[in-house]
């Protein structure tokens, strides 16, 4: 049971990679923004990628995310590459932490490293993941399209993250030569080769199938070798 539910979390995040980085209201409190609602689409810069840490004070594992994130210097390499930073958050400032005293004077730089927008209810981290966890982090590309992320605290991961984004550029997934496809399973037969309406009702044909044109064979992939669907590793984006 646990090994299910790993694997549908890891599901869940490889979903959100290719995908837009979606637009609804926030409330921002820097001061260039202070008092006005801005939708998110907006915080990204044209030709810039962008980080964005999804963050609460009440939970631990969201302040360890940031010990380790300026232990790092995540922040730092940020601004050495001119990436945007975005933190959302459910708590005006200034923070008051109940889930752990936060190491360093990390929490006095996130008003000049970040652009801070409130989002009570955390909208935009239930568009992007279809639910609430903390913390969550993700790298929003120039095109606005978020090509990594990962969700709670874990070392490896911001170390995977710092190399991604030192990168001065996005690589093609060397699977799949950015070409998003992996030719071996066609997300509309499963890799069959059959019709999915015919594959479960094998007389559904004789109703006159639209799908398959009554052949029983898969439109997509013509019950060939070349079975499309998007790359096991860059999972269509093309990012290595």
């Amino acid at each position: 049971m646990l090994l299910i539910l790993l694997l549908l979390q890891v599901n869940i995040i490889f979903s959100q990679v290719g995908k837009p980085f979606p637009n609804v209201e926030l409330w921002a409190i820097n001061e260039e923004h202070i008092g006005n609602s801005i939708k998110s689409a907006s915080l990204l810069e044209k030709g810039k990628r962008t980080l964005v840490c999804f963050f609460t004070t009440w939970c631990p594992p969201s302040i360890a995310e940031f010990d380790y994130l300026y232990e790092k210097g995540v922040l730092d390499s940020c601004a050495a590459h001119n990436i945007n930073a975005i933190l959302i958050t459910d708590k005006e400032l200034p923070f008051k932490f109940e889930g752990r005293k936060p190491k360093g004077d990390w929490p006095d730089r996130l008003i000049r490293d970040f652009t801070i927008c409130v989002d009570r209810r955390f909208s935009l981290l239930e568009a992007i993941k279809g639910g609430k966890s903390f913390p969550f982090t993700c790298i929003v590309e120039a095109d606005s399209l978020i090509s990594y992320c990962y969700e709670g605290f874990h070392t490896e991961k911001i170390d995977s993250l710092l190399k991604r984004l030192k990168s001065s550029h996005v690589e093609k997934c060397k699977n799949c030569n950015g070409t998003g496809i992996n030719p071996k399973a066609c997300r509309v037969c499963k890799g069959t080769g059959r019709c999915m309406l015919c594959y479960y009702d094998p007389d559904y044909y004789l109703h006159h199938c639209k799908s398959c044109d009554n052949s029983r064979i898969c439109s997509i992939c013509h019950d060939s070798e070349f079975k499309r669907k998007e790359c096991i590793k860059c999972f269509g984006t093309g990012y290595k």
